[in-house]
């Protein structure tokens, strides 16, 4: 015959002692604290990246990290490559991706994985789309991250018709990159306590090819700083509330002559990450 027995009063403690220590793992697990566990490089915490530090310090820890294509670090703190993440780096290297990548996960104080990231929310990417291998993938990635701190909220200039719900690379474009009336009208939208992902597209014989990403950090008193990782400068830092830091951000993104486009997607930060002004 089945049925629960009742222990006795020295059993009772033993249970109390096995069972406790499975509960505060529990709870370790769904806190804060251990949210933020995510490795941090021993050259980025030299430059001030630490669990608990403000949005603009964690992201200037970034500034000045030299490019490496298909550059970005693991959800292990290690420098490697998006396309082989089985080769490691002594010596720091991002592209934009891994830049964008990297600082969120800091920035969300989540772990991030790279199959995560990179995942093809719509299963249109790959060898045999004839967009081409990664036309979307800037696309993927800011939806990907920013859909890890809720709803992710498109970011248009007013009047725009464009949806404001997730749709696909192709549809979702953004507003067109260098017209600065449109930008003044999203600028006035940004609210500290968020970040906002970017992916630049361009237009090619094949279609549109989302080739960019950047990451945008409003903060009180009204600036907004951009980050993001060329081939020419690396990582570095834009202005772009002033106008002489959104033209350089633009004639950096219009070289060339060809005319992008820019989608915009603001994310909420953790309530312990949206203070701190720089």
């Amino acid at each position: 015959m089945s049925g629960s027995r009742i222990a006795s009063p020295g059993k009772r403690r033993l249970r109390v002692v096995l069972v406790l220590p499975v509960v505060c793992l529990l709870v370790a697990a769904a806190s804060p604290l251990a949210a933020q566990s995510v490795p941090i490089p021993a050259g980025l915490a030299a430059k001030g990246l630490s669990h608990g530090a403000s949005p603009a310090t964690t992201a200037d820890a970034f500034v000045g990290l030299p490019y490496r294509d298909d550059g970005t670090l693991d959800e292990q703190g290690r420098y490697t490559l998006f396309e082989r993440p089985e080769q490691f780096f002594p010596s720091p290297g991002l592209n934009c991706s891994g830049l964008v990548l990297s600082l969120s996960r800091y920035l969300l104080g989540q772990g991030v994985t790279l199959a995560q990231a990179t995942r093809d929310r719509r299963g249109d990417s790959g060898p045999d789309s004839p967009l081409g291998k990664d036309w979307d993938f800037g696309w993927d990635l800011i939806w990907n991250i920013a859909s890890l701190a809720g709803t992710p909220t498109v970011l248009l200039p007013r009047g725009d018709a464009g949806s404001k719900r997730e749709q696909d690379g192709a549809r979702q474009r953004g507003f067109a990159l260098s017209d600065t009336a449109a930008w003044g009208e999203v600028l006035i939208q940004l609210r500290p306590g968020t970040m906002v992902l970017g992916s630049v597209s361009r237009t090619t014989p094949r279609g549109p090819q989302h080739y960019h990403v950047v990451l945008i950090l409003p903060l009180p008193g009204g600036r907004v700083l951009l980050y993001h990782a060329t081939p020419r400068a690396g990582t570095h830092r834009l202005e772009i509330s002033r106008p002489e830091g959104l033209r350089l951000f633009i004639e950096e993104m219009e070289r060339g002559g060809s005319k992008k486009m820019i989608l915009l997607l603001e994310a909420a930060l953790p309530a312990n990450g949206r203070a701190g002004a720089r």
